[in-house]
């Protein structure tokens, strides 16, 4: 298994992975929609993320088939690029609709309430944003390949993430890797785990 980094041009391929690697989050946010117009909005949706600075590890096979990602915003923050983030943006708000603004709305206030940190972190932070193996690809050790490559380029910085807190072969990989309870939220799926990696 060979893993690059990737761009912008993999939105969709990376839309893709986590359509099927999270189906009850895509049932609950985004109910009804049909299988185009949904990996159309979430391409749109990653998308953000590179303009913003973020970037991919890709992991796929040898004749280029991609299996996983790792999404991660490091500290330092890579080049935003305001222009498209712009238009990416508005092009966003076009499509989505009025349940799922409600839904997603009150999502994001409910995990800035549930928040609870055991102590402030520093102000320049890394994030693990989504990491994900599509469903024919897991158990092959793709993940822990993935998180392990994107914690050496974030090693001389914090880093932090949010687990399921039922999610015990992810939080069980974290922890394998040097991270430890931070704190936790909560979503309208259920609570998180925050971890936290210091630097080396």
């Amino acid at each position: 298994m060979l893993v690059t980094p990737g761009t912008k041009a993999q939105s969709r391929s990376i839309a893709r992975i986590y359509q099927e690697a999270f189906p009850a989050s895509i049932r609950h946010f985004f109910g009804p929609r049909g299988d185009k117009d949904l990996l159309d909005f979430l391409e749109l949706s990653f998308s953000l993320v590179f303009f913003w600075g973020g970037k991919v590890l890709l992991a796929h096979t040898e004749e280029g088939e991609i299996s996983g990602y790792c999404l991660y915003n490091p500290a330092r923050g890579g080049r935003k690029d305001f222009k498209n983030l712009g238009r990416a943006g508005f092009l966003l708000l076009s499509k989505v609709r009025l349940r799922e603004i409600a839904l997603l709305t009150r999502n994001q206030i409910l995990k800035l309430l549930k928040t609870k940190k055991s102590r402030p972190a520093p102000k320049k932070t890394a994030s693990i944003i989504s990491i994900a193996v599509a469903p024919q690809f897991q158990g092959r050790g793709i993940g822990t390949l993935l998180l392990g490559r994107a914690l050496q380029e974030l090693s001389s910085q914090w880093v932090l993430l949010n687990v399921r807190s039922e999610n015990s072969p992810a939080r069980r990989l974290y922890r394998q890797a040097g991270f430890t309870p931070y704190g936790s939220t909560e979503d309208l799926l259920g609570s998180w785990v925050m971890l936290k990696k210091p630097p080396r």
